[in-house]
């Protein structure tokens, strides 16, 4: 499944001989599912590359909207060939006064039946 170099909170993480730590198999993909999911599609060196999850801010809590970041973290993830399958759901929490959306990624990598359970936190406020 590749390594990459490993980022932990965005930060490079460096190994003992102050060379970089690197992130490999399962940790690289869901590394990788993290870091697709936080790039807005565009701002990066390939247009396709990222999510269009900031398309969904200030909009009402609903079904239309967790079907449509349903949607955009499915499209995301058709962009990663090293996934074989993908269950997507969506929960609305609210914390104090914000409001926010829980995404829950059943992930199948390819070449093998192990299915991964990613949480990805979407911590944007909504509109009424």
């Amino acid at each position: 499944m590749g390594s990459d170099v490993l980022l932990l909170d965005g930060d490079l993480q460096f190994s003992n001989i102050q060379d970089f730590s690197l992130a490999s198999g399962y940790i690289n993909l869901k590394q990788a599912i993290y870091n697709r999911l936080q790039t807005i599609q565009g701002e990066c060196y390939e247009s396709y590359y990222g999510s269009e999850l900031d398309k969904c801010y200030s909009l009402p809590i609903n079904q239309t909207l967790k079907n449509q970041i349903i949607g955009y973290v499915i499209e995301s993830l058709n962009q990663e060939p090293r996934i074989k399958s993908k269950e997507v759901s969506v929960e609305f929490l609210q914390d104090g006064n914000k409001n926010y959306a829980l995404i829950t990624m059943n992930i199948v990598p390819i070449s093998t039946n192990i299915s991964l359970n990613l949480v990805y936190p979407l911590f944007i406020e909504w509109g009424e």
